[in-house]
């Protein structure tokens, strides 16, 4: 249900009803026409900025038959398991459909709905007239479908915050160390143990407000099985109960699957100054239908979220118009979007939590391919093997290309730094490696292909997905913005300088002025300056960091000790500080059981920050006046109680 640029589609641009009459896809032209008859020639990759950047809105018909106007963003006040709604009626509706083009009744789909919903672990099949309001909503766009709770006010009522820390406390210390207890017996001993905090805080004539069983059951459903039984077996008992069996994903349609690792390159590279830094990672997204390479970044940084960002970022976004002229590059062909699935191994970098949540909350699907099993991801590992060849002929090296053995470059020997070899990457990419045969589409359709070929191939017959907006972008990031003045060195925040090329570059252009930038609490290390002509964000770094990673508070807190051992600020004693400050976090954890209670601990935070938002919320009123002031009466208010039976949105 993405939506594609199609004849026909329905936009809402300048204040104007349009449609898009006629697709040139041979000339790379399209015509938007508009109600009052107006009409226009614009490129289709010039119609998807204008919808990324919101100043074109997609139309869809109401539940009357009214065109209604969709932002790029409209998923961004969804609640977690709007996805799966979706995707539960879509499977549900196709079925649907599958059965009744084989001539099937409706009243016999209907009752073949209940097996079905039974083997699929479905949960409760639709009613005849359910059915028939999600095939009126299944015929417009996907947001259609989506469920509205979002615009409920019962949604999220106000968190108790005894309960929750008593729950916690209880499933940490009975249910998860033992499986003799039941839920009806850990929820006995909850209320035993609330009652008791409860008058201990508030009083002992306070009573507390009613609870159900539902808020402990909410909680442990919220704590994954996988990984709870692998926190209680051992590794190798877990990993063989947990096993999934995993499809390797192949695809004939653009941006339909895209396939993304990281990888160490065998060469050192130098700072500005010519010193040797190390060597640098490349992280690559590779389209599954074309071959085509769609993302690239290439950094000084160990494997983390952050680089991971950045090539979702040259992946989701057009490149500026500089681009090629800056890179040199001469065959490159403009292609942004947002993949319907991204396919990642099980690198820290792609498993984390604000990784996972991050493409949650732009794609809504990631697959992790099985480890040790390469044979699933065949096109970026190709792309992994050819660039390395490549990167063994250039100067600074670590590997001979002659008998590939390790090598250790001479003193002489001119290295680069990462500017010029991003470059150098960015021109074999797009002048050489898109113009080889690709070897696994070859095999198929009996002739040599290369991936541009294919990609000029399938942009002109398949409309590409509407991209997200940047807004979007930066929001499922928790970018946070601000502004300050740019000087000839850079810009002063929070301590510490900020400067590049790029900034360098713009502060010539434009000159010193107030200048806004977006900014980050994991990195303390970069910040995305916004320029005076629009386009995309240029990266200033805070070189006292020497290319670590390192989020805010933890750059604070190093600081604040250089400050008081009356140390001077450069960056040897920033990199010692933050080397030992790591090398204490590790040496505090170096006990199996505190390891293991430390995972215990991170899963139940997250269970309970995932009740918090399901919890009803409550009113305290004060005792009479002639009591003391300490003790309170809490009781429900009539305004915010909850209502009885099951939760918004729960299928059961």
């Amino acid at each position: 249900m993405t939506q594609r640029l199609e004849s026909g589609l329905r936009i809402l641009r300048n204040g104007k009803h349009c449609y898009v009459g006629q697709l040139r896809l041979s000339h790379d032209k399209l015509e938007i026409h508009s109600d009052d008859g107006d009409m226009e020639i614009r490129t289709p990759d010039e119609l998807r900025r204008e919808i990324a950047d919101g100043h074109a809105q997609l139309l869809v018909p109401d539940g009357s038959g009214m065109l209604q106007p969709v932002t790029a963003g409209w998923k961004e006040n969804e609640s977690k398991k709007a996805p799966e709604r979706r995707k539960r009626i879509t499977q549900t509706l196709q079925f649907v459909e599958t059965r009744r083009s084989k001539g099937v009744l409706m009243k016999d789909i209907l009752s073949e709905l209940a097996t079905y919903f039974r083997e699929n672990n479905l949960g409760r099949p639709p009613s005849e007239r359910t059915l028939r309001i999600w095939q009126e909503k299944g015929k417009g766009h996907e947001s259609r479908v989506s469920p509205k709770w979002h615009l409920c006010g019962n949604r999220r009522q106000g968190p108790d915050e005894v309960l929750l820390a008593v729950i916690k406390s209880v499933v940490n210390l009975a249910m998860i160390d033992s499986d003799r207890f039941t839920i009806s017996a850990a929820w006995a001993l909850i209320e035993a143990k609330y009652d008791e905090q409860w008058r201990e805080i508030y009083g002992k004539d306070s009573r507390p407000p009613p609870r159900s069983m539902q808020h402990l059951k909410n909680y442990l459903r919220a704590i994954p099985w996988s990984v709870l039984t692998k926190l209680r077996m051992d590794g190798r008992s877990g990993r063989s109960i947990t096993r999934v069996a995993v499809h390797a994903h192949t695809s004939s349609v653009l941006w339909d699957c895209v396939e993304m690792d990281a990888t160490v390159l065998d060469i050192l590279i130098c700072d500005e100054s010519g010193k040797e830094v190390g060597r640098p990672v490349l992280y690559v997204a590779i389209d599954v239908a074309t071959g085509y390479v769609v993302g690239l970044h290439l950094t000084i940084q160990k494997p983390s979220t952050l680089p991971f960002v950045e090539c979702l970022r040259f992946m989701l976004f057009a490149k500026p118009d500089d681009f090629d002229k800056r890179y040199k590059i001469k065959n490159r062909i403009e292609v942004f979007g947002k993949p319907i699935l991204l396919r990642v191994d099980n690198g820290a970098e792609f498993i984390g939590n604000t990784a996972e949540e991050l493409v949650y909350h732009l794609f809504g699907d990631m697959a992790r391919c099985t480890p040790y099993r390469p044979e699933e991801k065949p096109h970026v590992e190709r792309f992994n093997g050819t660039l390395k060849k490549y990167i063994l002929t250039l100067p600074g090296a670590t590997t001979s290309s002659v008998n590939g053995t390790k090598r250790t470059p001479p003193n002489d020997e001119k290295l680069f730094d990462i500017d010029a070899l991003r470059g150098l990457i960015y021109r074999f990419v797009y002048d050489k490696y898109s113009m080889l045969m690709n070897d696994l589409r070859s095999t198929i359709i009996k002739k040599a292909v290369a991936p541009l070929d294919i990609l000029v191939g399938m942009k002109k017959t398949h409309t590409e997905p509407v991209p997200i907006s940047r807004a979007e972008f930066e929001r499922s990031l928790s970018f946070k913005r601000d502004k300050r003045r740019l000087g000839h060195d850079g810009i002063s925040f929070e301590g510490w300088l900020y400067h590049s090329d790029d900034l360098a570059k713009m502060y010539g252009k434009f000159g010193p002025d107030q200048y806004e930038f977006l900014y980050s609490d994991l990195d303390a290390t970069v910040i995305h300056v916004i320029s005076k002509s629009g386009g995309e964000p240029v990266p200033a770094y805070e070189k006292t960091h020497e290319g670590s990673i390192v989020d805010r508070a933890t750059a604070k807190e190093i600081r604040r000790l250089i400050r008081l051992e009356g140390k001077e600020l450069n960056r040897r004693a920033f990199s010692h500080s933050l080397a030992e400050y790591h090398r204490l976090e590790e040496t505090a954890k170096t006990s199996r059981g505190r390891a293991k209670q430390a995972r215990f601990t991170a899963l139940l935070d997250a269970a309970e920050n995932h009740t918090r938002q399901t919890m009803s919320n409550f009113t305290v009123y004060q005792a009479h006046e002639t009591q003391e002031p300490c003790k309170a009466i809490i009781c429900p208010s009539e305004e915010t109680i909850a209502p009885k039976g099951r939760m918004m949105g729960d299928r059961k």
